[in-house]
């Protein structure tokens, strides 16, 4: 088995009841861009995991790059996105990948 330089982060996000779609129109884009730019990036993925609430998984080259994007993703959130009392990180995980299967 090889060795593998990957990180992940995992957030269970959970949006103010009925916010979440007039919230998502307004920001995925814009999120989506500035994800689009952070050095590291490997796959980054927004899941509806219920009616006001998500998960958000990047995938990173090393545990410096998602570090760097936790805290360019809150400042965003904060004051470009503005949305931070609409939005609450219940849990984040964060870990170094030790194996990996994908179908390329």
């Amino acid at each position: 088995m090889k060795a593998i330089d990957q990180h992940v982060r995992v957030s269970y996000v959970e949006y103010a009841p009925g916010t979440l779609e007039t919230v998502s129109k307004e920001t995925d884009a814009s999120l989506m861009a500035l994800v689009r730019q952070q050095a590291g990036l490997i796959e980054f993925a927004i899941v509806q995991t219920g009616h006001d609430s998500r998960m958000v998984v990047g995938t990173w080259q090393s545990r410096e790059h998602a570090e760097e994007w936790a805290t360019k993703g809150m400042a965003w959130l904060t004051e470009v996105a503005k949305i931070s009392e609409q939005v609450t990180f219940h849990v984040t995980y964060s870990g170094d990948v030790i194996i990996a299967e994908n179908a390329s």
